[in-house]
């Protein structure tokens, strides 16, 4: 696992696996700032590993 992001405190808010296409664990919620016009960056990146896939 490495960690890929920290708050503003220091705080871990999401991991993922170095070995993996796309697996990442988040402590916040990427769906409330997400929107059909501006889909949050995380959404965005699974979309673009699974059709790479």
């Amino acid at each position: 696992m490495a960690v890929s992001a920290i708050d503003d405190t220091g705080e871990v808010r999401a991991v993922e696996r170095v070995d993996h296409p796309f697996f990442v664990g988040t402590l916040y919620q990427p769906q409330l700032r997400s929107s059909v016009d501006e889909p949050h960056p995380i959404f965005v990146g699974l979309i673009e590993s699974a059709a790479a896939s």
